[in-house]
């Protein structure tokens, strides 16, 4: 926690040498960092979204962890930038997936 009493947003974690491995090849296989492939299981793994009342169509997750609501967003190709309206640009790396939140 810090200071003001809000999480870090980091945490370390100890983990079976063995997971640790299927971990990177599984980050590998979908073509992000270890990082965003951790976020993005943690996340599923306890059903974590957005605040609720929030009614935008479109939730984009960040490599940070922190998730923009949204109703429109586009994307350069085959460079990867993704646009949200009121946002800068965010580039590969930045971002982990783009949700439809009408599911």
């Amino acid at each position: 926690m810090n200071a003001d009493g809000q999480p870090s947003g980091r945490i370390l974690l100890r983990l079976p040498r063995g997971l640790h491995a299927r971990l990177i090849d599984e980050a590998h296989r979908e073509g992000v960092s270890l990082n965003q492939f951790a976020v993005a299981a943690l996340a599923g793994a306890v059903g974590w979204r957005l605040q609720d009342g929030d009614t935008s169509r479109l939730a984009v997750e960040l490599a940070d962890g922190t998730t923009i609501a949204t109703e429109s967003i586009s994307i350069e190709h085959p460079s990867g930038v993704l646009t949200i309206p009121d946002h800068e640009p965010f580039r590969p790396g930045e971002w982990v997936k783009i949700h439809d939140r009408r599911d």
